[in-house]
């Protein structure tokens, strides 16, 4: 099978929907399939034009050039390049979704759409996001043949619009996070994922100022893509410059060595379509400290797993951390790691594959 995704970014822009799709084309590619990826001629937040045509680890990249409409970005050329292709996995909402199943009449090319949240990751623009989603997605997504919930809570919000919707949780390499020794730093904590206003990483910011007071040790690296004044400035105005250290974006080898000496994995996002930071942690075997959503509480049984907690009240998160021992540690990352396995993404590669059988 020829297969493309379709996504507004990919390599080397990065991110959790940037890395399942790398992991998806790879794992294809190892069963025999040609699996390929078309995107934006440019990264998220930069203007740097990138090359119309890579070859990245044996996925070929089709880049296209489009108009900015800042929530929506009209690429029409990427009808020129599905021709030669099998089937088309599109993933999250917008204009590829919604021009690929409007001429599906002419292009007739099975047509599967992974969710990553949809538009629900921010409360901004609600009343808008609900008209789009409920009336223009709900038309526009009956020609699309299958929908990949990513999520549970993606399934019943999916469901509501669309007949053809299935549970398929991303996938994570189990293999390389769960080989990782740990050699954990006391007090030592870490957040990874983008420098966006959803992640309220500020929020972690005053849970360390609290900390700091019985743990003037307590170290929080915060790793991910992006800057944020706001928050440096945050950081500045508590004097927490040697607790909180921004990192920015690290190799695959460097998060890796985050990994091991993290002592607590801690997010206190508020929206989240997955979470694959978090099931990569797991799988290392660190132990994590979530917010209470919906998509962590998909990953995780507070107190078995992991912990569920209320980061809107930072002096009870920084109880929490403070009471934590060595022996509750551990426990939570052998479960963690146990749990993790099941998501290994070849495994979810495989059941993506079938789905893509029957279509054709």
């Amino acid at each position: 099978m020829k297969i493309l995704h379709v996504y507004n970014h990919f390599y080397p822009c990065v991110g959790g929907i940037e890395r399942h799709i790398e992991d998806l084309c790879i794992n294809l590619i190892k069963l025999g399939h040609t699996s390929n990826v078309c995107c934006l001629n440019t990264c998220g937040n930069s203007k740097e034009i990138l090359k119309p045509r890579e070859k990245y680890k044996g996925i070929n990249i089709h880049r296209i050039p489009y108009k900015d409409l800042k929530y929506y970005k009209i690429a029409p050329k990427v009808l020129n390049i599905i021709k030669k292709y099998d089937v088309i996995h599109v993933h999250g909402l917008g204009f590829f979704p919604d021009i690929l199943s409007s001429t599906k009449r002419l292009h007739k090319r099975p047509l599967v759409l992974s969710t990553h949240g949809g538009i629900f990751h921010t409360k901004k623009m609600l009343f808008l996001k609900r008209l789009y989603f409920n009336l223009w997605s709900r038309h526009k997504l009956r020609k699309v043949d299958r929908i990949i919930a990513v999520s549970r809570s993606d399934e019943k919000l999916f469901s509501k619009i669309s007949k053809n919707v299935l549970f398929i949780p991303n996938g994570i390499n189990f293999e390389t996070y769960s080989k990782i020794k740990r050699t954990p730093e006391k007090n030592t904590l870490l957040f990874i994922g983008r420098l966006s206003q959803n992640k309220r990483i500020d929020r972690l910011i005053e849970t360390i100022s609290i900390l700091k007071e019985k743990m003037p040790d307590v170290k929080l690296h915060v790793v991910g893509r992006g800057k944020n004044e706001k928050l440096e400035n945050l950081v500045k105005t508590k004097n927490l410059e040697h607790n909180v250290i921004f990192a920015g974006e690290v190799s695959e080898r460097e998060k890796l060595d985050y990994l091991k000496r993290a002592e607590l994995f801690v997010s206190a996002s508020e929206y989240e379509g997955f979470g694959i930071s978090v099931l990569e942690a797991m799988a290392a075997g660190v132990p994590v400290m979530l917010n209470d959503i919906d998509a962590f509480n998909e990953l995780v049984k507070s107190g078995e797993n992991g912990i569920i907690t209320d980061f809107a009240n930072p002096e009870q998160v920084a109880k929490e951390i403070y009471s934590l021992n060595k022996k509750t540690l551990s426990n939570i990352s052998k479960n963690a790691r146990r749990f993790a396995r099941k998501y290994d993404h070849m495994l979810i590669t495989k059941r993506i594959e079938k789905i893509y059988k029957e279509l054709i």
